[in-house]
């Protein structure tokens, strides 16, 4: 699945817009980078600044994936 396609699988069972969904996880990475930048780059080690959308989401996915 993609990430356009995830958008639309929350938005419609939140009764929001895909964009609004982006819009969400794209806040939620500016807070978690503003807050603490170094634990966000722990998860990301061979990143540089703040990770894009579809990073943290195939992360939390491979995560869940692993039972972890």
């Amino acid at each position: 699945m993609q990430c356009n396609q995830l958008y639309g699988v929350v938005a419609e069972m939140y009764g929001v817009k895909p964009k609004s969904v982006e819009r969400a996880i794209r806040y939620a990475i500016e807070l978690a980078y503003d807050v603490n930048p170094r634990q966000l780059q722990s998860f990301f080690p061979y990143r540089i600044g703040k990770p894009g959308n579809w990073e943290v989401i195939a992360l939390a996915a491979d995560r869940v994936r692993m039972g972890g």
